[in-house]
Order: structure tokens, then C-alpha cells, then sequence
């Protein structure tokens, strides 16, 4: 599967390494914007580039097959879904607290950087 992460801060940033890591025979597109003004160029080697860019690029099919990771904020989901759908976007899923939550333990999980308080016995374990 085909995926972009909407978004180019901390959350997409995030959201990117956890699916790489977690889903690595998905096929990650890059990252779009809806303007490039006050975001990245470029994130560990991949180009921001604005959605309207990207639509121009790719035929109906392939804009509707296409999933896009929605990690930005949750207050601007809805902007960004209408933006998304302006462009002819509607496979889309979006990235919200609970969601992040539980793609980074995951994640940090399975690099053995962070220990789950989810895999700890009950009782057994005392405070660092």
C-alpha cells in the first residue's frame, strides 16, 4: 500500500518512523503540506511538498487508493480533511491522540527503546 503523511512537525514526524519501522513492506510517498510556508523542506531525506503539487501528479485512481496519514494536530483534522477532499483525497486516516498513543508504544516498543507499562506485571516492577 501507497501512503503520504499529511503533515511535516513533531506528529508526522513521529507517525512516520513508527509506521516505517512497524509496517516496513508499505510503500511511504512522502510528506505533504498544504503550503510549504513555515515547514520543512525536506524530512530525513524525503521532500515536503504541498498537496496541490502531489494531485496535479496522480490520475483519480490512484488519489483514491493513495491513504494519507493525517498527523497534525487534532484541532485541524476538519480543515485538513476538506483540503483533502478539495484535492480529490478520500482515503484517509487520521492521526489522533489515542492513535499516536498507540502507534509509538509500538514502536518504542519493538526498538527497545522504552519498556510498555503495558507489558509489566502487576506488583512486580518498582519505580525508577
Amino acid at each position: 500500500m501507497d501512503y503520504y503523511i499529511f503533515g511535516a512537525k513533531s506528529i508526522a514526524i513521529g507517525t512516520y518512523r513508527a509506521l516505517k519501522a512497524l509496517y516496513p513492506t508499505k510503500n511511504f510517498c512522502g510528506f505533504v503540506v498544504t503550503s510549504a510556508e513555515g515547514n520543512p523542506t525536506d524530512i530525513e531525506g524525503f521532500s515536503v511538498r504541498e498537496i496541490a503539487a502531489v494531485s496535479v501528479q496522480l490520475n483519480t485512481v490512484q488519489k483514491k487508493e493513495i491513504c494519507i496519514y493525517v498527523a497534525v494536530p487534532e484541532d485541524i483534522h476538519e480543515q485538513i480533511i476538506a483540503t483533502l477532499l478539495q484535492y480529490g483525497f478520500s482515503n484517509y486516516i487520521l492521526v489522533d491522540s489515542r492513535m499516536e498513543c498507540d502507534l509509538m508504544e509500538r514502536y518504542f516498543t519493538q526498538i527497545s527503546k522504552f519498556p510498555s507499562v503495558h507489558s509489566l506485571s502487576v506488583g512486580t516492577e518498582k519505580p525508577n
